[in-house]
């Protein structure tokens, strides 16, 4: 689920653009002077984190909108103000996490130092999505523990969760950080995800475009015809890794099918562990008693 070096370049540089507009204009006209008259109005929010100025606060949610009976999450967020405090605000981003299941909180280093070219006159939002993080995080100790038979997990966490196993969806999650936007007077953002944050991104602006100025989308998925096998990207890498290796003189060399050495490969990581060492021309792999198993490409 980590991002790539080179698509978190192009897509901060994406959004500064997007953020900054026409040259000479702020692309806020209104807004910001909206956002900047609210920010008196924030003396509920707890001082916290290691940044000077920071703010962390909870709002609290029904787990079913339908049924006030079963019950209140509280959402939980962290707001990072602007820098430069003797100038106009000029916006909020917003930063979802992937996953799903990691909180966006517990990226906030990342997100700082990604947006820091924007944060002086733009404040940072992060919302923990119900279910992860301090936002009642789902506790499957199982399924998280990456051992045993994962269906099986699966399904034991399913039943730990009952009733209650689809109420964890985007699009509550989406709903809960609108409301987070309306308790903090932040009347539209600048929305970033990736991964599964791009899924919820989605739906945030289809379930809620009049809150959203900008939406950037990195390592995207569809919310549409979406096969939870992920058949359609396994095609897709496929594809991906043959025209790596036409287009890579070394490979192409080789007269390899890349599919066909992974496939290779996998079957000699099957056999058992496989040791690493230089390797001239001379030599060739094999098993002996003072020669690990090499595996030629």
């Amino acid at each position: 689920m980590r991002r790539a070096v080179g698509a978190t370049v192009f897509f901060v540089v994406a959004l500064a653009g997007s953020l900054l507009g026409p040259a000479g204009s702020t692309g806020f006209t209104g807004v910001a002077e909206a956002q900047q008259s609210n920010q008196s109005d924030l003396s509920w929010l707890e001082s916290c984190g290691r940044l000077t100025g920071v703010l962390c606060g909870t709002i609290p949610r029904l787990l079913d909108p339908d049924d006030e009976s079963g019950g209140s999450i509280d959402i939980n967020f962290e707001l990072y103000p602007a820098r430069n405090q003797r100038q106009p605000l000029l916006g909020t981003i917003v930063a979802v996490e992937g996953g799903p299941g990691y909180a966006s909180t517990a990226s906030r280093d990342y997100y700082l130092e990604l947006f820091d070219p924007l944060l002086s006159q733009r404040q940072l939002l992060l919302v923990d999505n119900r279910g992860t993080g301090f936002s009642g995080a789902i506790d499957c100790p199982e399924l998280q523990s990456y051992e045993g038979d994962y269906l099986a997990n699966v399904q034991l966490c399913g039943e730990q969760l009952g009733d209650t196993s689809d109420l964890y969806g985007s699009a509550l999650a989406a709903d809960d950080m609108a409301a987070v936007l309306d308790a903090l007077a932040i009347p539209r953002i600048d929305l970033y995800g990736d991964s599964y944050g791009t899924f919820l991104a989605q739906t945030f602006a289809v379930r809620h475009p009049d809150r959203v100025r900008t939406v950037v989308l990195d390592a995207a998925y569809p919310v549409e015809d979406q096969d939870p096998w992920y058949r359609d990207i396994n095609r897709a890498i496929v594809d991906s890794f043959q025209k790596v290796c036409e287009r890579d003189p070394g490979c192409e060399a080789l007269g390899n099918d890349p599919i066909e050495t992974l496939r290779k490969l996998a079957d000699a990581l099957e056999a058992g562990p496989l040791g690493v060492r230089p390797q001239t021309p001379t030599e060739s792999c094999g098993m002996s008693s003072s020669t690990p198993r090499c595996f030629p490409i």
